[in-house]
């Protein structure tokens, strides 16, 4: 296998990882959700660790969908010659 395959590979391989943590992720925040409907006072106390679940589900969602789609960018950093 030639360099530039490897890096290919490699790149959507760590994309397939943050699909994989971005689906556990929201596996978990609607599990949180389920049980903050069934006591609905733990809502004002977890806002803060649920909006930032939230932004982690897209961080990982965007960047998992960059770099299994394109991945253009990392790759011409990984693969210089230099």
């Amino acid at each position: 296998m030639k360099k530039s395959e490897v890096v290919w590979f490699t790149i959507r391989l760590i994309g397939v990882y943050f699909i994989y943590l971005a689906v556990s992720n929201t596996v978990s925040f609607v599990g949180s959700i389920i049980i903050m409907i069934q006591t609905p006072e733990l809502f004002e106390k977890s806002f803060g660790i649920l909006f930032q679940s939230v932004l982690l589900i897209a961080l990982y969602g965007v960047l998992g969908n960059y770099l299994i789609q394109n991945g253009s960018h990392l790759f011409t950093v990984l693969n210089r010659e230099n």
